[in-house]
């Protein structure tokens, strides 16, 4: 037998005839069907049943559920039994254009690649072209799976390499880190012969809303589970909080709040410091602390004697209140001079000064001096808009306006950082010392 064809299939009977039917219509015919339904409470036994005098199908005994990873394995390792030459992996909700394996056969026959894979089409729910390319391992890595789910595979690679069974999504995607990092070599069969079902009850949008893992969170256990050792880059980050409320999930009802303790939780999960300044009561996750303010400053700032508040006043029904006065209030006077004077003690050259209020905050960055200073958030929203389909001029330039020097200083930060960082790479491939770099700028938009 020339191929195997792996399918690991929960509770898919809806598709999985329609995938079957796709089988039969392929031009090219040396290949047996492997199909596992562990944990199934549908009617996929009966439709595979279907087709056992139609297809060479080869059904494994139910098992209860046992996850993505533990399935791949057993039907992969079914297959193995008969030594196949090939390995072909497909989804049971996914369906095939009949040239398929034929395609893919022919080029893994020429024998100068250990795996290929096509390109692909999204269906049912959303439409797009999927081309792959083939990353290396760093790239892999860092960003989420390329290459996908369908793999047709020399037998030797999967009976050395195994999908992970500790994961409950993002099998594929390690197995694709471990495959590279080994050095096996790919190709890419440049015709969209895969047809991929997009559904809420696929392992990609079911998996996602369970497990509720962002992406840099679902990295972690992958690159883990692949043995892969995460090398992105650490920093620390000086991220300003608030004058007016504490940083806390207790104030969530507030935009800039969330997106401190968002953003904090995401950098800490990559590894980064943050360090944190900010009002007694502050509980955000952080690496340090650093108390700038009391509460009784908020409340002799804002409060209305309200003691069933901290801050002093019912934020719930009348919303929070800032110091949008010309000259600044005693509290946020002090906020200023306690995080300037914090940063000015434990800053480095490479540290990122975060701005969570923008110019709010632009006295504290005029004093620290922090060349890499941006406010999150400012450029994703900003192209977002700017890149909206039939937005009106009026639109266009309100959004070309939001880019003010403190905007453009931002921007040119991110330019130094990753050209600091490119001829860092540089250097160190030259058996050259990257401390002989200048790091200081030469003023606004002058990078040394």
């Amino acid at each position: 037998m020339k191929v195997a064809v792996c399918i690991a299939s929960y509770n898919s009977a809806s598709f999985l005839a329609e995938l079957l039917e796709s089988l039969k219509e392929q031009t090219f015919e040396d290949f047996a069907v492997y199909v596992v339904c562990d944990g199934s409470t549908d009617d996929t036994e009966d439709v595979i049943e279907g087709y056992e005098k139609q297809l060479s199908i080869i059904a494994l005994p139910k098992r209860d559920s046992v996850g993505v990873g533990l399935s791949k394995n057993r039907v992969v390792a079914r297959a193995i039994e008969d030594k196949p030459d090939y390995i072909q992996m497909i989804d049971a909700d996914d369906k095939v254009l009949p040239r398929f394996l034929e395609a893919g056969v022919a080029r893994l026959d020429e024998g100068d690649v250990d795996w290929v894979i096509t390109w692909g089409r999204l269906f049912d729910g959303r439409e797009g072209y999927i081309h792959s390319r083939i990353p290396g391992l760093a790239e892999i890595s860092r960003n989420n799976n390329a290459l996908h789910s369908w793999g047709l595979f020399n037998r030797e690679l999967l009976e050395k390499h195994n999908f992970a069974e500790t994961l409950k999504r993002g099998v594929d995607w390690q197995l694709w880190i471990e495959l590279i990092g080994a050095g096996y070599k790919g190709a890419i069969v440049e015709e969209e012969l895969y047809l991929k079902r997009w559904h809420d009850k696929s392992v990609t949008v079911q998996g996602a809303a369970e497990d509720r893992m962002n992406h840099q969170e679902l990295r972690s256990v992958v690159l883990d589970a692949a043995g892969v050792e995460d090398k992105t880059p650490k920093f620390r980050f000086h991220y300003l909080g608030l004058v007016h409320v504490p940083i806390s999930e207790r104030y969530m009802g507030c935009a800039f709040t969330q997106k401190i303790v968002k953003l904090s939780k995401m950098l800490l999960s990559l590894g980064h410091e943050v360090y944190l300044y900010g009002a007694e009561g502050s509980d955000a996750p952080c690496t340090k602390f650093v108390q700038t303010h009391t509460l009784r400053d908020i409340r002799d700032a804002w409060g209305e004697g309200d003691n069933r508040f901290e801050i002093g006043y019912d934020w719930h029904s009348k919303g929070f209140k800032h110091d949008f006065n010309s000259e600044r209030m005693p509290a946020t006077l002090k906020y200023y001079e306690a995080a300037t004077a914090a940063i000015q003690a434990s800053k480095a050259d490479d540290d990122f000064l975060l701005l969570s209020m923008g110019t709010y905050q632009k006295p504290i960055a005029d004093k620290v001096g922090l060349f890499l200073t941006c406010e999150p958030g400012v450029f994703k929203s900003t192209l977002s808009n700017f890149l909206t389909k039939g937005a009106s001029d009026k639109a266009l330039s309100f959004m070309l306006n939001i880019f003010q020097q403190q905007d453009l200083n931002a921007y040119a930060t991110v330019v130094h950082h990753c050209l600091l960082k490119s001829v860092e790479n540089i250097m160190q491939g030259l058996n050259q010392d990257p401390s002989k770099i200048q790091r200081k700028s030469k003023g606004f938009l002058g990078i040394s």
